[in-house]
């Protein structure tokens, strides 16, 4: 890459590149929170600079649209000298290479999970609130829609916690959350909770947990509908920390 980075998005576009956006890097000898950004070109296997974001962002989301405009939103910078959640968020267009602000969040996250739904809008997902009154971890939902770039609050996750849990969109429309972690540092854990959340209602259900706590896992949908949930962080018996080789299906 033309920066190096760390914290960063990485989104497949339309016309086959990938935009990689924010982070962490070295600036003058300095860690910092980025705003640019850059392309990958695969058919020659080289990168270019692209417009910087109007937010330097760490742990942001990065959502491509149903239009082809990428969704960035959320995440912290390094203002004030302390790690700062944002609740702006901006879009990217391919044909002019720049960002351009759009409706900002309506709680400042960074941590969280977003997804695609069906009907084109996206579903934010729980993340921290940080600022200089502390860490709050935040059990919220909202959703962005690009037809008003506007986000409407709906409604709240069971169990309140940051990245990396796993938001999967369903055969039915629905979305599984499953895992992550609970509670503020130092006194944190993993979970295995499961729930499902149905943007028909903007409510969520409690669905099986899974067998194992997880967090940092990866989750697949299947074309048999089922969701394979792989590795990741566990506990043991003996309340340690552990990366984790087992695997398991969630059925719908």
């Amino acid at each position: 890459m033309t920066t190096p980075r760390l914290g960063h998005t990485a989104t497949l576009l339309p016309d086959g590149q990938v935009l990689v956006a924010g982070g962490e890097g070295t600036v003058n000898g300095a860690f910092t929170v980025l705003s640019s950004a850059e392309l990958y070109n695969p058919a020659v296997g080289t990168w270019t600079r692209t417009g910087r974001m109007n937010a330097a962002r760490e742990q942001h989301t990065a959502t491509l649209l149903t239009h082809g405009q990428v969704l960035a939103a959320g995440g912290y910078s390094d203002a004030d000298r302390f790690n700062h959640s944002l609740a702006s968020a901006e879009l990217y267009n391919l044909a002019t290479g720049t960002w351009a602000p759009t409706g900002s969040l309506n709680a400042p996250r960074d941590g969280h999970q977003e997804v695609l739904l069906a009907n084109g809008q996206v579903l934010a997902v729980d993340g921290e609130d940080v600022s200089s009154a502390g860490t709050f971890n935040l059990n919220s939902t909202e959703v962005y829609d690009p037809a008003t770039g506007t986000w409407t609050t709906t409604g709240t996750t069971f169990h309140a916690g940051n990245a990396p849990f796993s938001v999967t969109l369903l055969g039915t429309g629905k979305v599984l959350i499953a895992g992550g972690t609970t509670g503020v540092y130092p006194n944190t854990h993993i979970t295995s909770a499961a729930e499902l959340y149905d943007p028909a209602t903007a409510t969520s259900a409690s669905t099986g947990s899974m067998n194992a706590p997880r967090n940092d896992q990866s989750a697949t949908l299947l074309p048999n509908g089922q969701v394979l949930a792989a590795g990741g962080q566990t506990t043991t018996s003996d309340g340690k920390t552990t990366d984790a080789a087992s695997a398991e299906l969630y059925t719908p």
